[in-house]
């Protein structure tokens, strides 16, 4: 027998085929690699550091408000940063701070606040030059009146392009100490940092209902010691850039703004601080008004805690802006103009988005006036997000707008897509990022600005207008800006409106009765919830403002196509719903019922709650108290089972993408609108806007701002004199054709009181129907005058609360 034997072990011929192979895997990876980074290095680019020149001026022997350069024009009635007191010989002191740049042509222009009367346009010559610093002296002359705010554009060119430099300027009234204000400002800021609490205590008024323990959000119902700063030892970084942003003859206010430096356990913790200031000059001595303190950690991968699955990202907002992947393993938030993503299972976080480049006591690359909307999230960590507000470096610095990024976590790049010019100014903007924005997967973009929504292909830039001028009552938008719904009727409709911007189709939703009607409330995450309201039930509330109440509300799935209502909710009986308000995870519903003379009045509240949980929210924010920092904000990460949480956070950089083609498009601004908007401003922060002038005024007095229109004259200021005597001819007063008649349903006679004390009679309307007219007041009545027999007479405090349904003012 002949016997064979098989070699052990794989052929050889196999062995060179696999050998083969695997040389070819390895050449064609190398190569495939060597292409893809070759790509990835021409197309990568950095938002470089910020170029233009810093802007201030100088007024009682202090340097004010520092400006910031436009490189487009801006819509100058809503540049309401601060405003220049005027010195004596109304020669303004001027200066460039240029960091190298070549600048020429100065020039500056005095406009009126609505910006449609040019006063003066003057070209200027500089007083001095040096390498980094040139000054000017404007000579304003006679050509402003005292207590008339005007606004004033300081140009300039830097290369090719001119610069605009906005502010107000104001020749104050003789009366007004502005400079004893500076110095009882500075004194105050001093005596915190110097931890007086003795002095500082004067002036606190404490409640014992705020938060006593935050050094984040600082005010003057706080604690003494958390005004003086608690435990938190730090450094001022420079001098504080002192603003002042109103100025009146009841009070003045004023801000300062600057970086302090913190010793942490792991070395210098940066933090942006913003401090706002409402003072009045007494007899005596100076008084407090309002104080406002606001603080934001600069988050820095060696300062952040982890402990399990929470990291702890310092002093900040513990309403946290951030979107999460469904297993909460990955995060995107933003902080203090910065947008980071932290993955938990590798301990990598990255800084998706950021104008500073690095420099943490630069002053000109840390200038904080954009904010951050968060699109969406996916499974792997790729997020849609847009930044908007002043550009402050990068192919749009000096412009203001929105711009849509998108992360993609595969390529660790950010791309921009679309940038979306606007005049308006980052604080007006920021209002109006309560409305509509959204991407769809088919890349169009959709936002709605002042009542339009536009959208825009972001394949060719195509921009289509779908909507102009929906009242903001008419309609809403889910959370993640997918569904619009709409009315066509401002009060009572027939259908409701509903559109899906993932593909645009649209549908309509009826009362089941004929005789009933609809009217659109709020979303609930993507469920759209509505009510019905029978037209019997309209009436008006005890102020006299007319209201049609919801007999039922109902919540209903579209998402999903299946149009399924989830849940009817009827209110207690003897009561209808006014309105539904959004919570992050749940519906306030404030009802109303019916008092003995037939008015609705406010009842009480109730609550839906949202048992399913927030989209894209599986991570939680807690605040935790610290001993050193007052409080701190904690992400809590969702860690799946099986994998370990890093205990160390490392920062992992990514690449930015810009365009190779001009992606801007201009927001078409609705210049015709014959309906004034009213907005509320504390300092130079906006914090509300209305078409309601008696909403906006009502929102002032309780946040202590001022409401003003959009051609910037001033409707409403919180604080007036302590009593008026009679105004003389006071039917005179209300008369002539350029007065502004304001109707105020639902505002109080105590808010009438500013009109009075500037001498401006208000009508008042009693629940009867009569009219009459206030032309005075003290703390204990009001002086009324009957137009038939035209004498005054004085009627209690508290009867008039109770008997005026309604006002009118001519201003």
């Amino acid at each position: 027998m002949k016997l064979t034997f098989r070699k052990k072990g794989i052929d050889p011929a196999i062995k060179k085929r696999i050998l083969h192979l695997i040389i070819i895997f390895v050449v064609c990876t190398c190569i495939f690699e060597t292409v893809l980074n070759l790509r990835t290095k021409e197309s990568e680019s950095v938002l470089r550091t910020s170029t233009l020149p810093l802007v201030t001026t100088e007024s009682y022997g202090e340097e004010l408000n520092l400006l910031r350069g436009y490189t487009s024009e801006m819509n100058g009635m809503f540049m309401r940063d601060a405003v220049v007191p005027l010195p004596g010989d109304l020669n303004l002191p001027v200066n460039i701070y240029t960091y190298g740049a070549k600048l020429s042509d100065f020039s500056y222009e005095i406009r009126s606040t609505d910006a449609k009367r040019k006063i003066a346009d003057t070209d200027v010559t500089p007083v001095s030059t040096s390498a980094d610093k040139i000054s000017l002296s404007l000579p304003i002359e006679n050509l402003v009146n005292e207590g008339e705010e005007y606004l004033l554009l300081i140009k300039m060119k830097m290369k090719k392009n001119e610069l605009t430099y906005y502010t107000r300027i104001m020749l104050p009234a003789e009366d007004n100490d502005i400079e004893k204000s500076i110095d009882f400002v500075k004194e105050f800021h001093d005596m915190t940092f110097s931890k007086d609490i003795f002095s500082a205590a004067t002036y606190v008024e404490t409640d014992p209902y705020t938060n006593h323990e935050t050094l984040h959000d600082v005010n003057i119902k706080s604690t003494v010691n958390q005004i003086c700063w608690g435990n938190f030892d730090c450094e001022i970084i420079g001098d504080p850039v002192l603003s002042i942003t109103d100025l009146s003859s009841n009070y003045n206010a004023l801000e300062m703004n600057y970086r302090v430096v913190h010793e942490g356990e792991n070395g210098k913790e940066y933090f942006d601080v913003r401090e706002y200031f409402k003072v009045r000059q007494g007899i005596e001595r100076m008084y407090l008004l309002d104080y406002r303190r606001k603080m934001d950690q600069t988050l820095d991968p060696s300062s952040v805690k982890v402990s399990g699955n929470s990291i702890t990202v310092g002093v900040t907002d513990p309403d946290v802006n951030y979107l999460s992947n469904e297993t909460g393993t990955i995060a995107a938030f933003s902080q203090n103009g910065e947008l980071f993503l932290y993955d938990i299972n590798n301990g990598n976080i990255m800084r998706i988005f950021s104008f500073a480049n690095g420099d943490n006591e630069a002053v000109r690359e840390n200038y904080n006036a954009h904010d951050m909307r968060l699109l969406s999230i996916d499974e792997t960590g790729s997020v849609d997000f847009v930044v908007y507000g002043y550009q402050n470096a990068g192919a749009h610095e000096g412009k203001c707008g929105t711009v849509l990024f998108h992360y993609d976590s595969n390529e660790k790049q950010v791309k921009e897509q679309i940038f979306v010019e606007t005049s308006m100014s980052y604080p007006v903007l920021r209002l109006d990022y309560n409305d509509l924005i959204y991407k769809s997967t088919n890349d169009m973009f959709y936002f709605m600005s002042e009542g339009t929504l536009t959208s825009v292909n972001l394949k060719n830039m195509k921009q289509t207008e779908m909507f102009s001028e929906l009242p903001v009552s008419n309609y809403s938008s889910s959370r993640s800006g997918r569904f619009l719904a709409w009315t066509d009727e401002p009060e009572l409709s027939k259908e409701l409106h509903v559109m899906d911007l993932e593909d645009e189709s649209e549908f309509t939703i009826k009362p089941d009765n004929s005789g009933d009607y609809i009217r659109v409330l709020s979303f609930m995450e993507e469920d759209l919830v509505y009510g019905i309201v029978h037209e019997e039930d309209g009436g008006e509330m005890d102020y006299g403002a007319a209201i049609y109440p919801v007999s039922e509300v109902r919540i209903e799935d579209i998402a999903r196509g299946t149009y399924e209502i989830l849940k009817s909710y009827t209110p207690p009986e003897g009561t209808k719903v006014s309105e539904v308000t959004r919570n992050t995870d749940s519906l306030i519903i404030s009802l109303v019922k019916k008092d003995l003379g037939g008015h609705y009045v406010y009842d009480s509240e109730d609550t839906i709650r949202n048992t399913s949980g927030v989209l894209n929210r599986s991570v939680v924010i807690k605040e935790e108290s610290d001993e050193v920092y007052g409080s701190v904000v904690n992400l809590i990460m969702a860690q799946q089972s099986g994998t370990v949480a890093q205990s160390v956070v490392r920062e992992q950089e990514v690449g930015l993408v810009l365009p190779s083609y001009d992606d801007s498009v201009k927001i078409k601004e609705n210049t015709n609108s014959k309906d004034d908007m009213y907005f509320v401003y504390v300092g130079a922060e906006a914090l509300y806007m209305d078409r309601d002038p008696a909403r906006a005024i009502t929102n002032a007095d309780t946040n202590l701002g001022i409401v003003i229109n959009s051609r910037q004259k001033y409707i409403w200021k919180r604080g007036a004199a302590s009593y008026v005597n009679p105004i003389k001819d006071p039917e005179e007063k209300i008369q002539g054709d350029d007065k502004q008649e304001l109707f105020l349903k639902g505002c109080t006679v105590s808010q009438m009181f500013y009109y009075i004390s500037i001498g401006t009679p208000v009508k008042a309307k009693y629940r009867n129907g009569s009219d009459c007219l206030i032309t005075g007041y003290d703390n204990a009545a009001v002086i009324i005058y009957n137009t038939e027999t035209g004498k005054n007479t004085r009627m209690p405090l508290e009867d008039a609360e109770n008997e005026f349904v309604s006002f009118t003012v001519y201003i």
